[in-house]
């Protein structure tokens, strides 16, 4: 059987999930550069976004399947002064990502791409130091979203 790396798949599927939902910010990817952030919030004084971040995976293989434990960052940033709105926020992102709908949104994107959601868990989650910059003080926190996906032929 041939390996197809579910990098791709799983993230395409993830934010569109996320997007989808009614967490409350918008979410962008890695590459996504801080100039492009903050021009997309241009004249905001306060406002969180994510960013879908590093992954990992690892292959579990046989003569006849392919399946794949992945795990992917989710970074909140946050100008809000205190922590209450990342925590809520994260706290809005974890009870959505354990619903039935999370998982049919996410399944509807990698079964086109050829793999089948097998588990969803949450892990790690942490709320990091403030980040004090130019323009202010950011809350910033994560998670570690882990998947097993079945890689169809």
């Amino acid at each position: 059987m041939k390996y197809v790396l579910p990098f791709y798949a799983l993230q395409k599927a993830l934010f569109a999930t996320l997007t989808g939902s009614d967490i409350g910010i918008n979410w962008f990817d890695a590459g996504s550069t801080t100039e492009e952030i903050e021009g997309f919030y241009k004249g905001m004084n306060e406002f969180s976004y994510g960013i879908i971040a590093a992954a990992d995976a690892d292959a579990i293989g046989t003569k006849d399947a392919v399946s794949w434990n992945s795990s992917i960052d989710l970074e909140i940033y946050s100008s809000h002064k205190g922590r209450k709105q990342l925590t809520q926020t994260m706290e809005k992102m974890l009870n959505y990502i354990c619903t039935d709908a999370a998982w049919t949104a996410m399944e509807t994107v990698l079964n086109p791409l050829g793999f089948s959601l097998v588990s969803i868990s949450v892990g790690n989650l942490r709320v990091n130091l403030p980040i004090y910059g130019d323009t202010g003080i950011w809350q910033s926190g994560a998670t570690t979203l882990r998947f097993t996906v079945k890689q169809k032929e």
